[in-house]
């Protein structure tokens, strides 16, 4: 019997190793699993006490005696009466959790092994102590330590059934429920059915945990192999289909905060659908931004400015396209996310007394600066289906104020020096004039459309590429130098104009550029007489001739 009671010990020290090796593990429900098996150590603790000879006298009381007989029937009447109040307050737990988040959740904690455990242990020690009387001294020395660690347990076991009221816990069971296929789908309605409480309440940190536990159980999906295709296409509808009927819901209660939480989580779940190349993630993502355009249009009504609703998702379109460039994203589907970009955008929105709203300015500069990267990227493909970043100049230039404006010139201006550097100017020309169709001579334009042919008086410019920039030049003075073009705009353009040709150091370019413009002054001067106010047709002569006086002076020197 004693080399019994040696292989139990030796058990009990194998279960602390294990222990403390688990202790190392980061799991992210080791607590509950921790506290579970820091009870085992105590009975680990306690057993081999139990476990010695007869003659071991523990605490002045030889456990071989009459008394234990009467320990034991204490301990049964005990376990009875514990193991009742624990399981009711249980109880009580899981229908508040089932009433305040969803009733689906009652067979989550149907499910819980350690539930199960608990009530068979249980139900096994109060049968047991019925015969105790009949058991030999080592057996009832087993009982009595084995009904100690078994009320011992009772203790973690209500700890994890208080926690599970919290909604962290209460995530963190249905995500590992969702680890099995066949609860997945299950585990994502649940996820739903919680969210749609806490849009009701409006409760913005509960929303965000429970998109962070939807996210985990479609990563866990898409990253498993053991889920089939079938179950992944089910699920990813499943997923929209949701976030669908929630977003029509916070529109229709005008929460402009619960929206953005939306568009966040459609901004991670893109991100999913990109790093693990999924492409049916990716699309239900973009459908999703696009059809939420249409329901702010279908829900205006109950909406207190829709385009505020309509700039944070022309925010995440742009998050989400930088994200696909940066993962090296095929063309076509980036060119089809910055055609949805360039038909949605916003129009600029501006106080009552007519101010600029510096948010509807960043949104502009931020489209703006997105759509530059994507013709960027397809210049350096070779892609000529490119062109993006004009459809937003003209949206927003002329709306914003002078920073925004500077910041545009900018952003387009490193997109032309891009095009310098990769084809010698061939795609800036063909941003250039498409910039000029579509701004259709208009004046608010003329300051980018100025600053943008600076650029390309560059050495990197190709001859034929600079023949075409001095008459598209010489054409925007030609025709929109009237009574409608500014005198300081005209000032500084020439001004820098000078500064950029003085950097210049090609004999040949600089030839080329004083000749035409020798020839568009000629042009000039006889076409001043037939307007009757002169007075920027005498500035644009005058600037002129100071201009080829500098390029004729730089010439001569070299």
């Amino acid at each position: 019997m004693e080399e019994a009671y040696l292989l139990v010990f030796w058990i009990e020290i194998a279960l602390f190793v294990c222990l403390f090796v688990v202790s190392l593990i980061p799991w992210k429900r080791k607590k509950t699993y921790l506290m579970y098996l820091s009870f085992l150590f105590v009975f680990a603790l306690f057993q081999p006490l139990t476990a010695a000879r007869s003659e071991f006298v523990l605490i002045g009381h030889d456990l071989v005696s009459d008394s234990m007989i009467e320990m034991a029937g204490n301990i049964v009447s005990s376990l009875t009466a514990l193991i009742a109040l624990v399981l009711t307050i249980s109880l009580v737990a899981i229908q508040h959790s089932a009433q305040f988040y969803t009733h689906r959740l009652i067979d989550t904690f149907r499910k819980r092994g350690d539930t199960y455990f608990i009530l068979a242990a249980s139900v096994g020690a109060l049968i047991m102590g019925f015969f105790v009387p009949a058991m030999s001294n080592a057996w009832q020395r087993f009982y009595i330590a084995s009904s100690i660690y078994l009320l011992l347990v009772l203790i973690p076991f209500f700890i994890r059934i208080v926690e599970s009221l919290s909604l962290d816990s209460t995530i963190s069971e249905i995500v590992s429920r969702s680890r099995k296929p066949s609860e997945t789908k299950d585990s994502l309605r649940i996820l739903f059915d919680i969210a749609h409480r806490y849009i009701q309440s409006s409760d913005l940190d509960s929303l965000r945990k429970i998109h962070e536990g939807i996210e985990e159980v479609i990563r866990i999906a898409i990253k498993e192999r053991r889920y089939p295709d079938e179950l992944r296409t089910e699920l990813i509808s499943n997923l929209f289909g949701g976030i669908k009927r929630h977003t029509r819901h916070m529109l229709e209660r005008n929460d402009r905060e619960m929206t953005l939480l939306v568009c966040n989580h459609l901004k991670t779940l893109g991100s999913l659908g990109s790093i693990s190349d999924n492409n049916l993630l990716l699309d239900n993502v973009y459908d999703r931004l696009s059809g939420m355009s249409r329901d702010i249009e279908l829900y205006k009504k109950y909406l207190s400015d829709k385009h505020f609703y309509l700039r944070d998702i022309a925010v995440t379109t742009s998050d989400m396209i930088e994200l696909l460039i940066s993962d090296k994203a095929e063309l076509s589907i980036l060119k089809k996310w910055a055609k949805l970009l360039s038909k949605k955008l916003p129009p600029i929105v501006k106080k009552e007394n007519g101010a600029f709203l510096s948010s509807m300015s960043k949104m502009a500069i931020r489209c703006l600066e997105t759509l530059c990267n994507v013709d960027r990227r397809l210049i350096e493909c070779d892609d000529r289906r490119f062109g993006f970043c004009v459809q937003a100049i003209h949206k927003y230039f002329a709306d914003v104020g002078s920073t925004a404006r500077t910041r545009i010139i900018e952003l387009f201006r490193g997109l032309l020096e891009s095009s310098l550097d990769k084809d010698s100017g061939t795609s800036g020309i063909k941003l250039l004039k498409s910039l000029i169709e579509s701004t259709k001579n208009h004046p608010d334009y003329l300051q980018i459309v100025l600053a943008s042919y600076i650029v390309m008086y560059s050495e990197n410019c190709s001859e034929s590429n600079l023949s075409e920039v001095l008459v598209l030049h010489r054409n925007s003075l030609d025709s929109w130098v009237g009574d409608n073009a500014d005198k300081n705009l005209l000032r500084n353009h020439f001004v820098e104009l000078k500064e950029k040709l003085k950097s210049m150091s090609a004999f040949e370019f600089s030839r080329k550029v004083e000749q035409s413009f020798r020839e568009f002054k000629v042009l000039c001067e006889g076409k001043r007489q037939d307007y009757y106010k002169r007075r920027h047709w005498d500035l644009l002569c005058n600037e002129l001739s100071e201009l080829i006086r500098v390029i004729h002076s730089q010439n001569t020197e070299e």
